[in-house]
């Protein structure tokens, strides 16, 4: 999750004068509950504190893929 953060606060000065940038927040590999790098809870935190969007997404089993799309802009 670190890396996301920074990844936004280099958004965040790149982008100081201009429109926001469109952000969604994507958790991958939603079918392996038991084995997640990130908690759900956590993921949501940070997609509250940043003001975007939150969605999990499954290649595996297709969930939410194609959705993505839609939701990030």
């Amino acid at each position: 999750m670190c890396g996301v953060g920074i990844c936004r606060d280099q958004l965040g000065r790149v982008n100081h004068d201009r429109a926001s940038v469109p952000c969604l927040l994507v958790g991958n590999k939603a079918d392996l509950d038991d084995d997640r790098a990130v908690e759900f809870e956590l993921a949501t935190r940070w997609s509250h504190l940043w003001n975007i969007n939150y969605i999990e997404t499954s290649a595996k089993t297709k969930l939410n893929v194609d959705k993505v799309p839609l939701i990030a802009f």
